[in-house]
């Protein structure tokens, strides 16, 4: 309080005021020890006590608030620091690209849109006003440039953004397509096992025959007419039997031989050559060789007879011929009308196809003959619906054109091996 009052005029008084209560209560305590009273005494050194407390109460009071108030100071300098290192950075920065800019050349800098395409593509209002005896030319010509290679810049971002909008859809579909023939072995073998299953359902069981080796070594069309013929018996024609007649043995050497012509051979040391009774003369000498082995289905005829209808193949005109068998125990005849009489128009007088009848007639005369007689040949008639029965599944387009007119062929083409029984069937039950 001394050291705060000592300048202040007004602080001299309480001073003095101060020094003569403090003389008098030194004075008093030393009453109260002599006097011997303890509590006096305590109460006159609390009463000298309580000054020099509240002088240490400010004291400490001033030291805090110097304290905070350098602690404040000692931000504000770091702050103001940091603010004069970040604008000290800015300014170096500013100075390197102000440099860069400096000592970069014309040919550094990006290059704009030729005058020619400024000039074509831009519109009327970047080139208005632009002409060369105009003001200022070379600078509004340099703001007009530059302004339409913004936009043309622009439209060229937009283009690119089509164009990866594409990518993407295309990589999109990639993927799902990738995905697709990923799982598509998956969903082929479940497909196969399916089909599988349908065909296990659908075909019918293996059909056996006692013939069965003798009936592999038949060429296709007797073959086909062959396992046909089995699968018809088993399910619809059960009093009528199928039989495989012939050599055995030639059929297999005939199959091994290696080309037509030495099969031919081979089948005329066997059997021997026909000639048919032609009026001009035949191409070849083997025409009506048949094939060793031929198919014969055995049905029931009228009295309580049975027919066998015979069915060969002529090798080099790879014709199937239809005729009366030997273990016919009726009248062949009667088997031979009801052939001929099985389709109307087809009663196998002339060859099924021109292109049979040219092989053998190779000069226009013998091309335009009515008919040729296959009664030398022994074997059978080449009737139409006997090519259609024994044909393959690839093979049933009808021969064209056909050599009489009135033999619908679309007709004949649709009648099956199990419609041509039923007829053969009705017409020697009921042929006398």
């Amino acid at each position: 309080d001394r050291e705060e009052g000592r300048d202040r005029p007004e602080g001299r008084g309480h001073m003095r005021r101060q020094a003569t209560c403090g003389a008098a209560a030194v004075r008093r305590f030393g009453e109260a020890l002599a006097a011997k009273r303890p509590v006096e005494a305590k109460l006159v050194a609390l009463q000298l006590l309580l000054p020099l407390k509240s002088s240490q109460t400010r004291l400490d009071r001033d030291v805090c608030a110097k304290r905070v108030a350098r602690e404040d100071a000692l931000r504000l300098a770091d702050a103001a620091g940091e603010r004069l290192a970040s604008l000290q950075y800015l300014v170096a920065q500013q100075r390197n690209e102000l440099e860069v800019l400096r000592s970069s050349r014309w040919n550094d800098m990006p290059q704009l849109a030729p005058v020619e395409l400024f000039f074509a593509e831009a519109s009327a209002e970047l080139k208005e006003g632009l002409t060369p005896d105009a003001p200022n030319y070379d600078h509004r010509l340099m703001v007009a440039r530059l302004a339409f290679e913004v936009q043309f810049r622009k439209r060229l971002q937009d283009k690119l953004l089509v164009l990866k909008t594409k990518q993407k859809q295309l990589m999109e579909l990639k993927t799902r397509r990738a995905t697709i023939l990923k799982g598509l072995p998956a969903r082929l073998t479940t497909v196969l096992k399916v089909c599988e299953q349908f065909r296990n359902l659908a075909s019918p069981p293996p059909l056996s025959h006692p013939q069965d080796d003798i009936i592999a070594a038949l060429p296709s069309p007797l073959y086909v007419l062959a396992k046909t013929a089995l699968m018809v018996i088993s399910s619809s024609a059960k009093d009528v039997s199928l039989s495989v007649s012939g050599d055995p043995a030639a059929a297999t050497a005939y199959n091994s031989c290696a080309s037509l012509e030495e099969g031919l051979r081979l089948v005329q040391r066997k059997s021997g050559s026909r000639r048919p009774s032609l009026a001009p003369t035949a191409a070849w000498d083997d025409a009506f060789d048949t094939f060793p082995l031929a198919v014969s289905l055995h049905i029931p005829a009228a009295n309580g007879t049975n027919a066998e209808v015979r069915f060969s193949q002529l090798t080099r005109l790879r014709l199937i011929v239809v005729g009366a068998g030997a273990g016919c125990t009726c009248d062949p005849r009667v088997v031979s009308a009801a052939l001929d009489a099985l389709f109307p128009g087809d009663d196998g007088v002339a060859l099924p196809t021109v292109a049979c009848r040219y092989a053998l007639c190779q000069d226009e005369a013998a091309f335009t003959a009515a008919a040729v007689d296959f009664g030398a040949c022994g074997a059978g008639k080449p009737y139409v619906w006997a090519q259609f029965v024994t044909a393959p599944a690839v093979e049933l387009l009808p021969p064209a054109p056909l050599s009489r007119a009135q033999c619908s062929t679309a007709n004949i083409s649709r009648h099956s091996l199990p419609h041509v029984l039923g007829l053969l069937r009705e017409r020697l039950l009921v042929a006398s």
